[in-house]
């Protein structure tokens, strides 16, 4: 939900960088998916050289930085620049957000925790989403001062998060090999990803356009 927090922005977004493609405005809720995944497939070779901790610090303290820093330029270049940085930043994160609760927990525990993680993360999601919109109205890159939420987390992160080294295993097969073995499953959500990636970079403009919304009210 790091990118399509934005989408409620988009319209006034575009208004402002309306001699832009909408493809470049439309990067803006994308273009972190895709360096979340480069991340992600890095993420073991992270943990070799990083502890739990200094992973997600770091990796919070550049999402705050990334997402909060748009506010402060008008080139539609360094925005596309600074979301990009925050997809590496939510790779950085991802990860943690539940393989630290197989790390932490028994068994038992985690299918409940995993539940609790799930929820929390897309009522997050809903919020950022909201505020975004709320933002949006006062100006174009107000809304990217959503991301200052990360503050709060980063502050419990500091205070409770334990500083360990996650032990990593290498994968049976290789990677080729396990692709070919979840398939069904990597296929799926490929599919679902590009559907709901459709909804978010379009909605906002559909809005528009359909209501009597005016992308330049403030």
């Amino acid at each position: 939900m790091a990118g399509a927090a934005m989408a409620p922005a988009l319209w006034a977004i575009k208004a402002h960088f309306v001699d832009k493609p909408d493809l470049f405005v439309q990067f803006i809720v994308s273009l972190p998916a895709l360096f979340i995944i480069v991340t992600n497939l890095c993420f073991p070779l992270l943990c070799r050289v990083m502890k739990t901790k200094s992973i997600a610090m770091s990796g919070l303290v550049l999402y705050v930085l990334s997402g909060t820093g748009a506010f402060f330029f008008e080139d539609i270049s360094v925005i596309l620049l600074l979301r990009a940085l925050l997809g590496i930043s939510v790779g950085m994160i991802m990860p943690l957000s539940t393989g630290l609760l197989s790390y932490y927990f028994l068994p038992e525990e985690q299918s409940h925790l995993m539940g609790l993680c799930a929820a929390m993360n897309q009522i997050g999601g809903v919020i950022a989403t909201l505020i975004a919109g709320v933002l949006a109205k006062v100006g174009w890159n107000y809304a990217f001062l959503v991301y200052s939420m990360g503050l709060f987390v980063l502050i419990l992160v500091f205070l409770f998060l334990p500083n360990e080294r996650l032990e990593t295993t290498k994968a049976s097969g290789g990677f080729v090999c396990n692709i070919k073995k979840f398939y069904p499953s990597v296929l799926g959500m490929l599919l679902l990803m590009i559907c709901f990636f459709v909804f978010p970079t379009n909605f906002s403009a559909i809005c528009v356009k359909t209501t009597t919304l005016d992308p330049r009210s403030e």
